[in-house]
């Protein structure tokens, strides 16, 4: 939403409730502000009745009476609050020399008959702040508003709602000026006042976070952005005498969101209710039209990105016909000269996409000069328009300007191989981000045709400012969906900066070049998971108490509660409106709750901020662990045009690149061997297939890895990579036709294999071990959630059997097996083993969910994986042999949002998951050699990897395939859980004295 439509909200809220009056009465209604005081003149009575009753033409024509004949009368209050309403009039038809005339003539007046500090004084103050900034004079605004401000604690103290009121202009004035977080600091403090008051179903309150949303928007924080939006709607829609511009502007903020979020369907739905309810009205006021344009420039962009071209020319030229007609702000005629000229570019229209971008550009520089996130907007928009009629060197000039008008005024300089300092960027700004990755993939382009080096690295300048931006964005979002819209949006950054990397490092060997794309890769993995560990880690270090983390938890845990059943309620076939309601309420109020702790928990613990992000670490850190633990990594990222590969060990380092096409294609046919299972029809055909999709993936996925020693594999899988089990890749190339699946050179043969989010995440895990394990075991709940008793899988109570007979602890199963059992007991055991149901949604990362027994064992209870948030899990390794605990919704940049990532999320370094659905019969065998293994003090990876090898010693033919015994795979830390027995070290050194005392006995004897 752009700043004319939030002054169009300013001058309706101003309407609708009115500046008030001037008396000596006491006040009745805080929500109203200084309204509650009442003048009592007759030649105002009539005037302010008609004006509450939403006849505004006529109450205006009555206050210029009533000025006239009260300053006949010397009556110098009711002549001051005459001449603010009839300042209010002018205001509202933008008749902005006249408003300032009246108001500054009042201002005069009021000094001279009422003295200083008088509350006409404050309202005149707040409505000049408003004239200036409609006349683009953002500083002369801020300075009046603030005075208003001042003189509005000075005469009702902070809690009052001109106060609030107050807060509310100068936020809004510093989101104009292009300070997004001076402006939430301002409208938050706003909001503090209103729900101390009690006023947070008020108009006054509906217009806070309306701003509030377009701040976020700004931010693009576009989860919280949401929230507030729909915030503004309800109440609006809960009162019944409210000047319709209200709605209206609210359904379009939440449209743009909308389109923002790239959801156009309800962008749609949003836009078009908001311009069907103006088209409906018999006439329109001049603010009603111009609002209606506002719109209809709105909806065109939408059309355009679902390539309904006609549709948005049309939506455009009416709104373009409508302010040519008008006294409009020429800076709505720039956003739709923009708006055509990129519907023109996508029709391949370049004539006349070029007229309207070039206009565009123009009215932007003159109004708001050539330091403007807008202007960097219309130039980038040139850029574009240039590279696709493959003009690069003025798509380079265009992107070049576009970062500079993005920055701050220390950067002007105009070689477009510069590029500005960290100190020019403008942070909060996603504008900037985007002329940086324009120029930085201009540039490529320009080194494909030129082969000049210095091309290439002053694209990767281009990306690494862009990431300097993303970083400081993300610190700022506390809603989780923002985090990873922003991650999918700007992935394409991280690939380009790859391609980049590999390119330098392929020509100059420079090992530079390969820490910088070990970062890239690293910052494109699971952000979210490594900030909260970190978060987690620095907040015990600075003394923050348990209770406080506890509380933040708690508060993640309702909010993702809230959406999940939100979004259950919205996917019915007749969803309950007043359930929804009351959702989006629960979601707010949460929401608020966060912003509040935050406040005082900054307040309380001052270092509480700088927990926000540790960093991530240099490769030869990692590379200092992965030699310590004779490990080598392997870390991937699955990109629109190519896979990238980088591996780094003790023993070297390598940087691959891939063909998407070919990955896919064999990795897709790998997971179908997989899934489907051993076949008894053509058992040798299937056997041949299997084995040379397995071994040709393994020449690409592990190129460069030989077995060396006791080397282990660290796996930081990407996209489909994700769901492959790399220990049943086949390395060498069988020679054997018939379909003996226990025979082949599985790549579980010569290494343990785990996986890991990130190699940041694997290497904050600590080494703990213990002398003795303690376990909490769950089997089988008995029934699936459509509590089909035939879903049983009779083989979980062996499971648990298994862990009883190995591990002390504690276990429940058939209707003892519950929800609240495992809440109570969840954080008390070194080990969770859930034999139980899981079921994985791949379309929603809320609805993931474990089936236990209900209470006293009736029925199934449901455990979503956003419960485990209020959970501080002190286990050290979870298994869950649950079906799909290793599958979910992957989000670029972040991952697969999995049962078994709650875990992680809840603190458990180490889990045990499911890639597919697995036989129960077979996973107790796996398991009991697991636990045998981990007993003996082997490392996780290494104990599941002889469990697996012990199998196939034992089973032959089709009970060897992989589909058996390859989907539980380790995830995380792999150290050793218990202390080796030196009972174990004993008999080894009692054998081995045995051996040589009988090796010379034998060898006395031959003499």
């Amino acid at each position: 939403m752009k700043r004319f439509l939030c002054i169009a909200l300013f001058f309706f809220l101003s309407l609708a409730t009115g500046f008030g009056y001037v008396a000596d009465t006491v006040e009745k209604d805080p929500c109203e502000g200084s309204k509650a005081l009442s003048y009592k003149h007759p030649y105002l009575k009539k005037a302010d009745a008609l004006f509450d009753q939403g006849k505004r033409d006529q109450a205006f024509e009555l206050y210029e009476i009533a000025a006239d004949k009260l300053e006949k009368e010397e009556n110098w209050q009711g002549l001051i609050r005459a001449r603010n309403m009839v300042g209010q009039k002018y205001l509202a038809l933008r008749e902005l020399d006249t408003t300032l005339a009246i108001l500054q003539n009042n201002l005069e007046l009021i000094n001279d008959k009422l003295g200083a500090n008088h509350m006409e004084e404050a309202r005149a103050l707040s409505m000049i702040g408003v004239c200036y900034d409609m006349d683009g004079k953002i500083e002369q605004s801020l300075n009046v508003h603030s005075q208003a401000l001042n003189l509005n604690l000075k005469l009702y103290g902070e809690y009052h709602m001109d106060v609030a009121k107050n807060y509310i202009d100068i936020g809004t004035m510093y989101q104009f000026a292009n300070q997004p977080l001076n402006a939430e600091r301002y409208l938050l403090k706003a909001t503090e006042i209103i729900e101390i008051l009690g006023c947070d179903v008020s108009l006054s309150a509906a217009d806070n976070y309306y701003n509030l949303a377009t701040t976020y928007r700004k931010q693009e924080d576009l989860e919280k952005a949401v929230i507030f939006g729909e915030r503004t709607l309800a109440i609006i829609n809960s009162i019944e005498t409210i000047p319709l511009l209200f709605k209206t502007n609210a359904l379009e903020l939440l449209g743009n969101v909308a389109h923002d979020l790239k959801e156009y369907d309800k962008s749609l739905q949003y836009k078009n209710r908001a311009i069907n309810a103006l088209v409906k009205q018999k006439s329109l006021t001049a603010p009603e039209r111009r609002s209606l344009a506002n719109y209809m420039d709105g909806i065109g962009p939408v059309y355009t990105k679902i390539a309904k071209y006609d549709s948005a020319y049309f939506f455009l030229n009416r709104a373009l016909a409508i302010y040519l007609q008008s006294d409009v702000d020429r800076y709505r005629i720039s956003l739709v000269y923009l708006n055509l000229g990129i519907n023109y570019t996508h029709l391949s229209q370049f004539d006349s996409a070029y007229f309207y971008l070039s206009r565009s550009l123009a009215i932007r520089e003159r109004l708001l000069g050539s330091k403007h996130p807008d202007t960097s907007h219309s130039l980038r928009y040139l850029g574009n328009l240039h590279l696709d009629t493959d003009n690069l060197d003025s798509a380079l000039y265009y992107y070049h300007k576009a970062v500079i008008a993005g920055t701050t005024e220390n950067f002007q300089d105009h070689d477009v191989y510069s590029n500005p300092s960290r100190n020019s960027l403008i942070t909060s700004d996603g504008h900037l981000i985007r002329a940086l990755w324009k120029k930085g993939h201009c540039l490529i382009q320009i080194y494909d045709l030129t082969k000049d080096l210095k091309n290439l690295e002053v694209a990767m300048d281009c990306f690494k400012l862009g990431f300097e931006i993303l970083d400081e964005n993300q610190k700022l979002y506390e809603q989780e969906g923002s985090t990873l819209f922003m991650s999918r949006d700007f992935y394409g950054i991280f690939e380009e900066a790859l391609e980049v990397s590999f390119q330098l490092y392929l020509l100059t060997n420079n090992l530079g070049h390969f820490k910088q794309a070990f970062q890239v890769m690293e910052k494109s993995k699971a952000r979210i998971l490594l900030e909260t560990n970190q978060q987690l880690r620095n907040r015990k270090q600075m003394g923050v108490p348990d209770s406080v983390i506890h509380y933040e938890n708690e508060l993640k845990y309702r909010l993702a509660s809230f959406k999940q059943q939100l979004e259950a309620e919205t996917q019915k076939g007749t969803p309950n409106p007043n359930v929804i309601k009351e959702l989006q309420e629960k979601i707010f109020l949460t929401t608020s709750d966060q912003d509040q702790y935050k406040r005082s928990i900054a307040q309380a613990y001052p270092a509480y901020d700088e927990s926000q992000s540790s960093g991530l670490l240099e490769v030869r850190d990692i590379q200092k662990k992965l030699s310590k633990e004779n490990s080598t990594l392997i870390s991937y990222f699955w990109g629109d045009r190519a896979i990238y590969m980088i591996t780094l060990g003790h023993n070297g380092k390598g940087f691959y690149k891939m063909s998407v096409d070919s990955v896919e294609t064999m990795s897709r046919g790998f997971l179908n061997h997989l899934l489907q299972g051993p076949q008894f029809l053509n058992q040798d055909e299937q056997f041949h297939d299997f084995t040379s999709i397995a071994y040709s993936l393994n020449q690409k996925l592990l190129r460069g890895i030989m077995p060396h020693g006791k080397q282990k594999l660290i796996i930081a899988a990407d996209g489909l990579l994700r769901f492959i089990p790399f220990e049943a890749l086949v390395m060498e190339k069988p020679e054997i036709n018939a379909a003996r699946y226990e025979a082949l050179k599985y790549a579980i043969r010569y290494f343990p294999i785990s996986y890991v989010y990130s190699a940041n995440l694997w290497a904050m895990e600590d080494s703990q071990q213990v002398k003795e394990l303690q376990a909490l075991g769950f089997s089988h709940a008995g029934m699936s959630e459509d509590q089909d008793e035939s879903s049983e899988l009779p083989g979980t109570a062996d499971e648990i059997e298994v862990l009883k007979n190995q591990i002390k602890g504690l276990y429940f199963s058939g209707a003892e097996a519950t929800k609240q059992h495992f809440i109570d007991h969840a954080q008390d055991y070194d080990v969770i083993h859930l034999a139980i149901h899981g079921i994985s949604d791949s379309t929603s990362h809320l609805n993931n969910r474990l089936l236990f027994r209900g209470s006293k064992g009736r029925g199934i209870e449901l455990l979503y994986t956003h419960e485990l948030y209020n959970l501080r899990l002190n286990s050290r390794l979870a298994v869950l042999s649950a079906c799909e605990s290793g599958i979910g919704k992957n989000y670029r940049g972040e991952g697969v949002y999995s049962i078994s990532r709650a875990f992680s999320y809840a603190g458990c370094p180490t889990t045990v998951m499911s890639l597919w659905r697995i036989s129960d019969k077979t996973t107790p065998v796996i398991l009991e050699q697991f636990y045998r293994q981990i007993l003996k003090g082997e490392d996780v990876d290494q104990a599941l990897r002889l469990a697996k090898l012990s199998y196939l010693k034992e089973n032959k033919g089709n009970m060897a395939h992989p589909s058996l015994w390859a989907a539980m795979v380790v995830h995380g830390g792999t150290n050793s859980l218990v202390k080796r027995s030196n009972r174990y070290l004993l008999l080894s050194l009692f054998a081995a004295v045995i051996i040589v005392l009988l090796v010379r006995r034998n060898w006395k004897q031959s003499s």
